[in-house]
């Protein structure tokens, strides 16, 4: 099923000190079912792309492999 936009998602940092932050969806750009939805998103008064991964083992291999594409 495909989220409602726009809405929050509450990002919880462990560093460099423990707090939330709040990261605004606005527009769904993609959804790939049962693997992930990109979103345009509003981060720090920033446009940003936020890729939510449905699954949490193969979300944690995605965030490495676009990390090192960075």
């Amino acid at each position: 099923m495909i989220s409602n936009v726009p809405f929050q998602l509450v990002i919880e940092r462990t560093e460099p000190d423990k707090q939330s932050e709040s990261l605004s969806c606005t527009k769904l750009l993609r959804f790939v079912p049962g693997r992930r939805r990109v979103y345009e998103a509003l981060w720090n008064d920033k446009i940003v792309i936020a890729k939510v991964f449905s699954h949490t083992l193969s979300a944690k291999r995605h965030l490495r492999r676009e990390w090192t594409g960075l």
